[in-house]
């Protein structure tokens, strides 16, 4: 299953990404692999706004965003 997405900013940058996910296909595995990739790239402190269809997307990241790491 496919994904991919479009950074824009005000300095005239444009970055495009597309990838593919492996094994199960899964529309939901797809628009979180495009949500985690955009965010890996974002510097801290960026304003990102992600446009999404998908409920079970948002709600896999929200549970995944409040998720803590203990090291």
């Amino acid at each position: 299953m496919g994904f991919g997405w479009i950074l824009t900013s005000d300095i005239n940058l444009d970055v495009k990404y597309s990838g593919k996910t492996a094994d199960w296909a899964s529309s939901t595995k797809a628009e979180i692999f495009a949500i985690l990739t955009c965010l890996i790239i974002c510097p801290s402190n960026s304003h990102v706004t992600i446009y999404t269809d998908s409920q079970c997307a948002i709600d896999t990241f929200n549970s995944l965003h409040h998720y803590k790491i203990v090291k």
